[in-house]
C-alpha cells in the first residue's frame, strides 16, 4: 500500500508545496508528514535495497522534496517556514543520513530561520530542533564546509530570552561540538577558530543562576562535552569552569546533571586534571594528551 502511494500520490504532494493558499499548503504539509511517519512505522529495522520498498522510493525523491522545500523556506511566512522544517525534520527521522547532498542548499534557510527576529518562537525552535537533528543523523564531515555559517546564528540563539529556544540552542551546541571535532586525534578541519566562541557562549549561561531548569542543565551538560573535547585548548579557562561544576554540584537539582557532565570529562580522551575543580588561583596546564 505504502508502494503504490509513493508510486502515486508522494509526487504530487510534493508539486503542491507550492500551494498559494496557505492553509491548503499546510494541508499538504501535514498529509506528506504523515506518509513520513506511516513509512518510518511501517518499515523500521528493514533495508531499503529493495527498489519496491517504501524506504528506497522515498529515497528517490529526496532532491525534488528539498527543492521544493527551500523554495518555501524563502517565503516570508512563519507558518509555512514552520511547516517546511517540520516536513524536513520527519524526513531525517526516516532517513537519518539522507540530506548529506544538500547541506549546503539548505544552510541559507536555516540561518534566515535562526536570525528571525519577527517571532522569537516557534520558527526558531523548529529550525533549531532541525539543525541538531541533522548534525546528529550525518557524518561530521558533511558539516565541515558550512560551521561557520551555522554556529554563529546557533550561538546567538543561545543568548536569546525565550528559554525553550536557549535550551535547544545548547542542544545543538551539543552536537556542534561533536562535529567540529569528531577525534582527538585529529579530522583534517581546523576546529580551533570555534573553541572559545562556543565555550564563551556556554559559560555565559552557566554563571547565570537566574533562569529555567531546563537551560541549567543544558548549558553543564554542554560544559562537560567542551572540557572532555576541547580541554586541550581551554588551559586558562579550566579553573574558573570547574569549580563553578562544582558549585552546581552543591545544589541537589542540578547535582545529577553535574555528575553526568563530570563523568563525560573523566572518559575523555584528554587528561584532565579535575584539582582545577577547587580553588586555583594560578593559571596551569591542565590538560595534556594521551601518548
Amino acid at each position: 500500500m505504502l508502494s503504490k502511494l509513493y508510486h502515486e500520490t508522494c509526487p504530487k504532494l510534493i508539486d503542491r508545496f507550492k500551494e498559494r493558499e496557505e492553509n491548503v499548503k499546510m494541508d499538504v504539509f501535514n498529509t506528506f508528514i504523515e506518509l513520513l511517519r506511516q513509512t518510518g512505522n511501517v518499515t523500521k529495522g528493514q533495508i531499503d535495497a529493495n527498489e519496491t520498498s517504501p524506504r528506497w522510493l522515498l529515497k528517490q525523491e529526496v532532491s525534488k522534496i528539498v527543492k521544493s522545500i527551500n523554495r518555501q523556506l524563502r517565503e516570508k511566512s512563519i507558518k509555512t517556514k514552520v511547516g517546511a522544517f517540520s516536513v524536513l525534520k520527519e524526513l531525517v527521522v526516516v532517513l537519518p543520513d539522507c540530506l548529506a547532498d544538500h547541506i549546503g542548499s539548505l544552510i541559507p534557510g536555516i540561518e534566515k530561520a535562526l536570525n528571525d527576529k519577527s517571532s522569537i518562537s516557534n520558527l526558531n525552535i523548529k529550525a533549531l530542533v532541525f539543525t541538531r537533528l541533522v548534525l546528529s543523523s550525518h557524518s561530521p564531515d558533511v558539516f565541515h564546509p558550512y560551521i561557520k555559517a551555522l554556529s554563529a546564528p546557533v550561538l546567538l540563539a543561545v543568548g536569546e530570552r525565550y528559554y525553550k529556544v536557549i535550551a535547544e540552542a545548547l542542544r545543538v551546541c551539543g552536537e556542534l561540538i561533536r562535529v567540529v571535532r569528531p577525534s582527538i586525534e585529529g579530522s583534517g578541519f581546523d576546529f580551533r577558530p570555534y573553541v572559545h566562541p562556543i565555550y564563551n557562549g556556554i559559560m555565559s549561561r552557566i554563571i547565570n543562576q537566574d533562569q529555567d531548569q531546563e537551560v541549567k542543565e543544558c548549558a553543564i551538560s554542554c560544559i562537560g562535552l567542551i572540557v572532555s573535547t576541547f580541554g586541550d585548548h581551554l588551559n586558562e579557562e579550566l579553573p574558573a569552569c570547574l569549580p563553578v561544576l562544582v558549585e552546581r554540584m552543591k545544589n541537589e537539582i542540578t547535582r545529577l546533571t553535574v555528575v553526568k557532565a563530570f563523568a563525560v570529562i573523566a572518559a575523555s580522551p584528554l587528561r584532565v586534571d579535575l584539582s582545577c575543580s577547587g580553588a586555583c588561583n594560578s593559571r596551569v596546564d591542565c590538560i595534556s594528551t594521551k601518548s
